[in-house]
């Protein structure tokens, strides 16, 4: 013989008077939920600590409105004998929670947000609507720090800009760049996951102009030679520019062991010695004879035209 239990509790449908309930909180009974991936163990992902911020205390509230419930609830109702999760009057198991408190008896119901809008009326269900927007924000937030984090993770190149743009906005002692300000402003905002690949260059040009002008601060003696001259010295940087009928062609800067630096093509001749990536050249170490020709705006700068006798040794790995 099967036994059917009736329910006799004055939260029961049949039994229900919606007048005798008045609003008293709602919560997010799940706030984690979106962050577990992240939270379930700090030291294994970057975001975590950062992800539990984000959440602040609504794990702290839960915490606080579960011990209540568990308290003044029906003990013998849904979310009782669920261990706190279900509403109480029709048992589905909500993520935000309205509690509502029972006049006559002085019980705090816990009920979802359909049972709220179909059976209590809507007046509290903007409670719940704030809470699942803060959620969706939280979800956001998430996202865009986990996209940041892998582009990062993509180049050593995007770090070295992100660590020159701080130190470069922070500096007292070099002037204002309005570039410098605004790609700032910009990567300080929550939803930028990336700076562009022009941003990036950028900002490494800077960073190795403004070394350049340090070291030649440090070296006021070393104005550049003019006429057909060896340079022996090591790339301390690469640009690409635009040649020959807008072709792009690619410049070395080579800093001579004398204290001067030298502007030179990338010719035939140099990326046999050197290889053709790039990539590799910052560091290397060359010597070849080309003319020069003093920069009329910085006399430790010279142009070098038609380099010949090229030796190079690629930089140590």
């Amino acid at each position: 013989m099967t036994t059917t239990l009736v329910r006799t509790d004055p939260h029961t449908l049949r039994h229900l008077r919606p007048d005798d309930y008045r609003f008293v909180a709602a919560f997010d009974n799940e706030p984690e939920r979106d962050c577990d991936a992240y939270l379930d163990d700090p030291d294994r992902h970057s975001l975590a600590m950062d992800i539990a911020a984000q959440i602040g205390d609504a794990p702290q509230i839960a915490e606080h409105w579960r011990a209540r419930l568990a308290a003044q609830a029906m003990p013998d109702g849904h979310w009782n004998r669920s261990g706190g999760g279900r509403c109480d009057h029709c048992g589905a198991r909500p993520r935000y929670v309205a509690v509502l408190r029972h006049l006559p008896t002085g019980q705090l119901l816990p009920v979802g947000e359909t049972c709220l809008d179909n059976r209590f009326g809507d007046d509290a269900v903007e409670h719940l609507d704030r809470l699942r927007g803060q959620a969706a924000a939280r979800r956001e937030r998430v996202s865009w720090r986990l996209q940041r984090t892998a582009w990062l993770s993509a180049d050593p190149r995007h770090v070295e800009a992100i660590i020159y743009l701080h130190a470069r906005v922070k500096a007292a002692d070099l002037p204002v760049s309005r570039f410098a300000d605004s790609v700032a402003s910009f990567w300080d905002r929550p939803s930028t996951t990336h700076l562009t690949p022009r941003q990036v260059e950028a900002l490494l040009e800077m960073r190795d102009r403004e070394a350049a002008a340090r070291r030649r601060a440090e070296q006021p003696d070393s104005q550049a030679p003019e006429g057909r001259v060896s340079v022996c010295g090591t790339v301390v940087a690469v640009r690409k520019h635009d040649g020959y009928r807008g072709r792009r062609e690619l410049k070395l800067i080579v800093r001579d062991d004398r204290g001067f630096a030298v502007w030179v093509t990338r010719t035939a001749e140099i990326g046999r010695k050197l290889g053709w990536d790039a990539d590799a050249y910052r560091g290397a170490r060359m010597t070849f004879t080309a003319t020069l020709a003093r920069s009329a705006r910085d006399a430790s700068f010279a142009f070098a035209t038609r380099p010949t006798q090229v030796t190079a040794t690629a930089a140590a790995a």
